[in-house]
């Protein structure tokens, strides 16, 4: 598949144990901003200055100010809950009110057609 890329686009494939197999693809910068870039490269080497560019773009983690960050009880975030529950009335109010007393919004919900006759996802 990376053989296939072509023009000013560019890919990347990765493999990570949790993630299994991924590919990224868009465009680049091109052909000819790519060229430059690597040439600039390719003359600091030559220079000997390459890691004096490098230490200039502050890029690693002992040369950077660590993030501040936030108390545990003031992030807010958006979770994805996917349920298998009987299809009988009342079972969706159960699942919201448990979660509304957990102090978790409930909103939205999308059902799909249930895959057997006494079961629906939710």
């Amino acid at each position: 598949m990376l053989a296939d890329v072509a023009g000013s686009f560019n890919a990347v494939s990765l493999y990570g144990h949790a993630l299994g197999h991924a590919l990224f693809y868009g465009r680049g910068a091109g052909q000819l901003p790519t060229a430059s870039a690597v040439v600039a490269d390719l003359v600091d080497v030559g220079l000997g200055v390459t890691a004096l560019t490098f230490a200039q773009l502050s890029i690693f983690a002992d040369q950077v100010r660590a993030a501040p960050l936030l108390p545990t009880q003031e992030l807010m975030s958006r979770h994805y809950l996917r349920l298998t529950a009987r299809d009988e009335p009342g079972v969706l109010a159960q699942v919201t009110r448990i979660l509304g007393e957990k102090g978790s919004a409930s909103r939205p919900f999308f059902s799909t057609k249930p895959t057997t006759a006494r079961a629906c996802r939710w």
